[in-house]
C-alpha cells in the first residue's frame, strides 16, 4: 500500500532510467500529481511514477550488467 503524498511533502522520481531527482508535490489533480523540480520547473506524474524515499527510487534504478567484450569483426575481416 502507498502512502499518500500531501501538498509541500518531498518526494523522488528517476529521470532517464540513470538519475534520481529530489521534488516537492506542490498540487494534486485527480491522479496526477504536479511537482516543483530543483532547476525551477515543473513536471506532473502519476502516483506510481513517485518514489517516497532516496533508497526506494536507487533500488528501482536499472542494474548495469557488464557485458563481455567480444572482438569486433569487421565485415570485411577475411581471416588474414
Amino acid at each position: 500500500m502507498q502512502e499518500r503524498l500531501e501538498i509541500g511533502s518531498n518526494g523522488y522520481i528517476i529521470e532517464s532510467n540513470q538519475t534520481i531527482i529530489n521534488v516537492v508535490v506542490i498540487a494534486k489533480r485527480g491522479d496526477f500529481y504536479v511537482l516543483r523540480m530543483p532547476t525551477g520547473g515543473a513536471i506532473k506524474l502519476r502516483r506510481s511514477r513517485i518514489l517516497l524515499t532516496r533508497d526506494e527510487a536507487e533500488m528501482k534504478l536499472p542494474q548495469k550488467i557488464q557485458a563481455e567484450k567480444l572482438f569486433h569483426r569487421s565485415p570485411y575481416y577475411y581471416g588474414h
